[in-house]
C-alpha cells in the first residue's frame, strides 16, 4: 500500500471495560493512545462489536482490532494475531446472530462499504470475563504492554514516520 498523507490506519479496542478481562482490548487501546499522536491513526473504542465494529472500520486503509478471547485452548494472557485480507469471503452463516468477523466484513463489502485492505486482530486469551470490575486479571494485565509494543511495530510497518509522544509529553517523529 502506498504511504501517503491520506493513509488511515484504525486501531479499535473492543470489549467491556467493566467486565474484567473482556476490557483487555479497550485497556490496550488506552495505553496505545498515550503513545501515538498522529492524525493518520484513528483510535476508537467499540463496546458492542457487530455492526458498530463494521462502522468503525469504514474508510480505513488498514485496521487493527484489539480484543479479548476466551477459547480455553491457550493459557490466559497468551497473545494471538490473525489477519483477514480483502476481498472478504465467508462460509455458510445460519443466522445473523452467529455472524463472525469474517462474515461481518463480507457483509460490509457486499453492501459497498469502503473497508480496509486487511484487518488484523490482536487478541489476548482471557481468564475471567464475568466478574464486574474495572481492570484485568494479573495474567492479562501483565501482557497489555506487549500488545501495545506489537501494535506499534505493525503501525510503523505501515506508517514508518508515525508521530508518537516523547517522554516530555510533546509529539516526536520516530523512525
Amino acid at each position: 500500500m502506498p504511504i501517503g498523507a491520506d493513509t488511515r490506519v484504525g486501531i479499535i479496542g473492543v470489549g467491556n471495560s467493566y467486565a474484567s478481562d473482556d476490557g483487555a482490548g479497550i485497556r490496550a487501546l488506552r495505553l496505545f493512545r498515550e503513545l501515538v499522536q498522529d492524525a493518520r491513526v484513528d483510535l476508537k473504542e467499540c463496546e458492542r462489536g457487530g455492526m458498530d465494529l463494521l462502522d468503525c472500520l469504514e474508510g480505513l486503509d488498514s485496521a487493527f482490532v484489539l480484543d479479548a478471547a476466551l477459547t480455553g485452548v491457550v493459557p490466559p494472557g497468551e497473545i494471538q494475531a490473525h489477519t483477514i485480507p480483502a476481498p472478504f469471503t465467508t462460509g455458510a452463516c445460519p443466522s445473523l446472530h452467529t455472524l463472525n468477523l469474517r462474515g461481518l466484513l463480507a457483509f460490509g463489502e457486499a453492501t459497498g462499504m469502503s473497508l480496509p485492505r486487511d484487518v488484523t486482530v490482536l487478541s489476548v486469551e482471557a481468564e475471567d470475563i464475568e466478574t464486574f470490575r474495572e481492570g484485568c486479571t494479573p495474567n492479562v494485565e501483565r501482557v497489555l504492554p506487549e500488545v501495545v509494543e506489537r501494535l506499534m511495530k505493525e503501525v510503523r510497518r505501515i506508517l514508518p514516520d508515525v508521530c508518537v509522544a516523547s517522554s516530555r509529553g510533546d509529539a516526536a517523529m520516530l523512525t
